[in-house]
């Protein structure tokens, strides 16, 4: 009986020490934070430029790693094409889910990678605004980021990135002239500091 009870003394012992030891991917203290803000865009269509606003935000974890949403649109109607002697613009729109990593965050200017993906579209407007056109697109903008820590609650975010866009059907624009390099410059609000 004392053996047994003995056993039975050891083997609590040993299951409370593996406990102690089990490691989490998120060991130690989470923080969790959130941020939202602004963001310009500037990219290519068909050799021009287009600039697009929007905004987007997200959870912040440990102030690197963080997962949310965003929306751009082109905010510029550049007459790009032409249809029935007439020339016509387009609009293009885009939002989804934004997710990315922050290396070093507490140094004042740091690094970070990142992506955007999300569906929208694209129409062709005549000088009127009237539309003539409407088709569906999917993006992908990966980009890398150069961010300085203003103040505890706000950063700006420089970013250059390659917009790749699929889905586009239609006989005025394709998805590789919808496609092109994109330069970013965010500017966001939220919890940065400890």
């Amino acid at each position: 009986m004392k053996r047994l009870i003995l056993c039975i003394i050891c083997l609590q012992f040993g299951i409370s020490k593996a406990q102690e030891s089990t490691q989490y991917l998120f060991d130690g203290e989470l923080n969790i934070s959130g941020f939202g803000g602004v963001i310009g865009e500037i990219s290519l269509i068909k050799d021009r430029t287009i600039y697009s606003v929007g905004g987007g935000g997200g959870m912040l974890i440990n102030q690197k790693a963080f997962i949310g949403g965003y929306g751009m649109g082109n905010v510029v109607d550049n007459q790009l094409f032409r249809y029935n002697g007439s020339a016509v613009g387009l609009e293009m729109g885009h939002g989804g889910l934004w997710f990315g990593y922050n290396f070093l965050p507490k140094k004042v200017v740091h690094f970070g990678l990142c992506a955007r993906t999300g569906w929208g579209g694209i129409g062709v407007v005549d000088k009127n605004g009237n539309g003539i056109l409407n088709d569906g697109i999917f993006v992908l903008t990966p980009q890398a980021d150069l961010a300085v820590n203003v103040l505890p609650f706000m950063k700006v975010n420089m970013s250059i990135g390659y917009r790749a866009v699929t889905g586009a059907n239609n006989p005025f624009i394709t998805n590789a002239e919808l496609s092109s390099p994109t330069g970013l410059i965010g500017f966001y609000f939220g919890w940065f500091g400890e």
